[in-house]
């Protein structure tokens, strides 16, 4: 968040479509998986220097997934690394599991549907 701008920016709980300062942290923490396509588009009636920006953001949260992808695949080669993907995934599984995750994921369910948001499941 831009420290001059009151308003929310990425990363939040808060409506903030219109105030993006960084497009891949947005992409990446604030917009759910299914969405990203439809994100990455960006509305059908947009003028023609939107339309160029949002291509560069595509450009940019996609050379950045691929980022991604080469370190995944760099660390799952690499045997001393292999552990620590593995202790990511079960550290993953255990939270999922844990009853602090399951006895807040309804509040979190019904507080995002109060807020006209979905609800973490595709549609």
């Amino acid at each position: 968040m831009d420290d001059d701008d009151p308003r929310p920016s990425c990363l939040s709980d808060a409506p903030h479509d219109e105030n993006i300062t960084d497009h891949i942290r947005h992409f990446l923490g604030c917009i759910e998986i299914w969405d990203r396509q439809s994100f990455l588009e960006g509305p059908n009636h947009a003028d023609p220097e939107t339309s160029s920006e949002r291509l560069q953001w595509k450009s940019d949260c996609m050379d950045h997934l691929r980022r991604i992808d080469f370190l995944r695949s760099a660390l799952s080669c690499d045997p001393d690394e292999q552990l620590l993907g593995l202790t990511l995934e079960l550290s993953g599984i255990a939270w999922r599991i844990s009853t602090e995750f399951v006895g807040n994921i309804q509040r979190t369910r019904a507080w995002r549907a109060r807020q006209g948001l979905r609800t973490g499941t595709p549609p």
